[in-house]
């Protein structure tokens, strides 16, 4: 059995279910189970009176409302959402105004959404606007595979002229369903433009007005060089799974991923694990998979890093 040691980090994220309302085939999900609304809110409130800075997260936390409760016990007005509620169920806007949610991120995966995700960009427009028209702020994420990261400007654009407060960009993480998509991952060249790009977004819009990220996946910045990116997973931030194990980042909450175990209302951590945050934890095992978790250690984490930068 793997030696145990608590948790030194401050923020936790619960997951709260698997269960989702769309079936699509980017998603990187790998856990299975439900948590009962009750039981989510009294762990969120144990871990909250221990100091924690407490997060909740889906699948798809809209598949049960009654799980907002918890949300508003944490502080959290945010919500992460495919939309789909939403769009079928618009008087669902008064309950999310009433748990104090008044930011919403959703998926804009413009140029392969019809490909990956089983909601058209067409009904996630609708919910854009509607949101907008209740005043939320709204954030995109967007998918980017070979065949449209050269869109970013274009995706800028249009997400900024929806009335969106910022768009994200983040490749497919090689986990879940995703593991069956081929040949849609970018190239160190591809790579490099599209910070090329971005760079050049960010130098031209102001970021109180519009906020442009990347994800951890994008790795380091290739075409200025050098970056101020670090992966706190596992170090500073951890997800508990429904079935209590403990991982060190949403895209890789799946069996086989663990890095400890949440006993007792604690979150311990396998006293071996190693994270040096200089490589997005999640795109590391997405390209090297769970046989190299036990190479996760101080000793061995140099070799792991450069067996997947051979790799890539």
């Amino acid at each position: 059995m793997n030696e145990l040691e608590l948790y030194k980090g401050n923020r936790i994220t619960l997951m709260a279910c698997s269960s989702c309302n769309a079936k699509c085939s980017d998603c990187y999900i790998g856990y299975t189970g439900n948590r009962t609304p009750d039981d989510l809110y009294n762990i969120a409130y144990l871990l909250m009176n221990d100091g924690k800075h407490v997060r909740i997260d889906g699948a798809e936390v809209l598949t049960n409302l009654d799980y907002l409760k918890t949300l508003k016990l944490v502080g959290q007005n945010w919500i992460m959402t495919n939309g789909f509620r939403i769009y079928s169920e618009p008087d669902i806007i008064d309950l999310l105004r009433d748990n104090n949610i008044d930011t919403v991120y959703m998926s804009y995966h413009y140029g392969i959404q019809e490909d990956i995700n089983s909601i058209s960009l067409t009904i996630v427009e609708d919910v854009i606007k509607l949101l907008n028209k209740n005043n939320f702020n709204i954030y995109l994420n967007c998918t980017l595979t070979n065949r449209n990261y050269k869109d970013i400007k274009y995706i800028a654009e249009k997400t900024y002229q929806l009335g969106a407060k910022g768009v994200g960009f983040n490749k497919i993480f090689q986990q879940g369903k995703a593991k069956n998509i081929e040949n849609l991952d970018l190239t160190k060249e591809q790579s490099k433009e599209f910070f090329e790009d971005l760079n050049y977004l960010r130098n031209h819009h102001d970021k109180n007005e519009f906020y442009i990220t990347r994800g951890g996946s994008l790795g380091h910045d290739t075409f200025k060089g050098k970056d101020n990116f670090r992966c706190n997973a596992g170090n500073n931030h951890v997800m508990i799974a429904p079935d209590s194990k403990v991982y060190g980042c949403n895209a890789i909450c799946r069996p086989g991923y663990e890095i400890g175990e949440f006993i007792n209302n604690k979150v311990y951590l396998y006293k071996k694990f190693y994270h040096d945050e200089s490589v997005c934890l999640a795109e590391l095992l997405g390209y090297l998979n769970e046989d190299n978790m036990d190479n996760l250690t101080y000793d061995k984490y140099p070799v792991l890093v450069k067996k997947y930068s051979n790799k890539k």
